[in-house]
Formats: C-alpha cells, sequence, structure tokens
C-alpha cells in the first residue's frame, strides 16, 4: 500500500486482481437461484423481475471485462510491452 492507501500496482497484485475475478462466482450463483424461485402476482411481473435479475448479472459482467481490459493494460505497462 502506499501512503495514501492505495495499492501498489505490480504485476503480483495485477495477477491477483485477475484470479479474483476469476474466483468470484458467488454472484451469478446468486442471480441463478433467484431466477429459479422468480414469482409474481401475474406473468408481466415475473417476466420483469426476472429480466432485471439478468441485467444485474450482465452489468456485473460487463464492469468485470472492462476492469480486465484495464488491469491488462496495466500489466504491459509494468512489463514494458507495446
Amino acid at each position: 500500500m502506499n501512503q495514501d492507501n492505495t495499492p501498489e500496482l505490480t504485476v503480483p497484485y495485477i495477477l491477483q486482481q485477475l484470479e479474483q475475478f476469476a474466483g468470484e462466482t458467488s454472484y451469478v450463483r446468486q442471480a441463478i437461484y433467484e431466477l429459479k424461485n422468480v414469482r409474481g402476482r401475474h406473468e408481466g411481473a415475473t417476466v420483469a423481475k426476472a429480466q432485471a435479475i439478468t441485467d444485474v448479472v450482465k452489468a456485473r459482467e460487463e464492469t468485470n471485462q472492462k476492469l480486465i481490459e484495464l488491469y491488462g493494460r496495466i500489466y504491459q505497462d509494468l512489463r514494458g510491452e507495446d
């Protein structure tokens, strides 16, 4: 950690972050569980709930992809790659 409490960007740190992304699947398991148990008073409500859960997972995955791209660029910079 730096003096301002930010992590020092090193190759091991970047690899650790990428490994953490790969191992974090609890939100997907939770979403699948929620989708299995979606119930509403009418079909429209059920569909809306299912879509909301799907949208959350999709947004999370898009964020993860962007973070992985960022860490990839930082990794290349640290390694001196073009």
